[in-house]
């Protein structure tokens, strides 16, 4: 079935899923258009209250309670095995969550297929956001969102450039396992407050994680970085494997900080480049380096020496009470 934006935004907005069909696009114009043709006919009653064209919610970010405003849509959009032309949802509130997903018996094997720019630049996540195998043909942008709940892209494919940086907040887990970056992966200044998972992803191009926060443990077991991977600045609060990933281009982790980092089995194309850095544990067993391996320690390393140390206590007040 092929739906224009307002058709589909009119079906949403009722609180229906979309199963198998093409929709022209997703905006927010065209929410608020539906809504004004709802409210003016016999579905006021209906779907009063699904939008808000100039919404409102309170979100605790950092441990600081953060204000934010813009269109609110107080329904879930739930688009199954469809195949989107282009999405444009900038700076929108999304209080009922996304799911982008399958059911988990998609027919013949499909999920959702954005072919155009997808833009999710600023949009709030109030709940789950799932773009399980999704693929975004073109590119996916979700500078400075904030995902309250879990983010979930496992599987999903960008062939383009992939945007998730400029302090881009995941508040919950964010799952990349097995998802692919065809075009470059930027996730420069974003925060993980929860697990961060990359299992066996794989980076096309260059992998940016420079000045990322990883709060929770991070995993890229088995990642495969094609590219050049950059993590200078990054902040590992808790635990980050990189055990058995490849990497073919350049890594650096220049002025990275780590509690702990395993890079057991991880083979380096090219020079590695950890200096300085500050480790409190550091595990280089049966690690390939081809060319250089570049390490020193970072002298002032008072802020990393007291992560590692706050870590540590916590962990030792959690087993005492096991």
């Amino acid at each position: 079935a092929y739906l224009s934006a307002v058709r589909a935004a009119e079906l949403i907005l009722r609180g229906e899923s979309l199963e198998f069909c093409y929709i022209e696009e997703l905006t927010v114009e065209a929410f608020k258009e539906a809504y004004d043709n709802l409210m003016a006919g016999n579905s006021a009653q209906e779907i009063e209250g699904a939008f808000e064209k100039e919404g409102e919610v309170t979100l605790s970010i950092g441990g600081e309670a953060v204000k934010i405003k813009g269109p609110k849509l107080n329904r879930s959009i739930v688009c199954y095995d469809c195949l989107i032309g282009s999405i444009d949802l900038r700076r929108l509130i999304l209080d009922g969550g996304i799911d982008f997903g399958d059911r988990g018996t998609s027919w013949k094997g499909q999920r959702t297929h954005i072919f155009g720019d997808a833009s999710f630049s600023e949009v709030t996540f109030r709940g789950d956001a799932s773009f399980w195998g999704a693929t975004f043909s073109s590119y996916a942008d979700f500078r400075r969102a904030t995902f309250s709940g879990g983010a979930r892209f496992e599987g999903a494919t960008f062939s383009r450039a992939a945007y998730f940086s400029e302090a881009t907040t995941f508040s919950g887990d964010a799952d990349f396992r097995k998802a692919t970056f065809g075009g470059g992966a930027y996730f420069t200044g974003a925060t993980f407050s929860g697990y961060a998972y990359f299992r066996v992803a794989t980076f096309s191009r260059a992998a940016h994680f420079w000045r990322a926060t990883f709060n929770g443990n991070a995993g890229f077991w088995r990642a495969t970085f094609s590219g050049g991977a950059r993590f200078e600045g990054a902040t590992f609060s808790g635990y980050a494997y990189f055990t058995g990933a490849t990497f073919s281009g350049n890594a650096s982790f220049w002025g990275a900080c780590f509690l702990s980092t395993n890079f057991a089995a991880a083979r380096f194309e090219k020079t590695c480049d950890m200096r300085p850095i500050v480790a409190g544990r550091l595990n280089l067993r049966n690690a390939v380096f081809t060319e250089n391996l570049l390490i020193s320690t970072y002298e002032d390393s008072q802020k990393a020496t007291k992560i590692i140390r706050e870590r540590e206590e916590k962990e030792a007040v959690s087993y005492t009470h096991l």
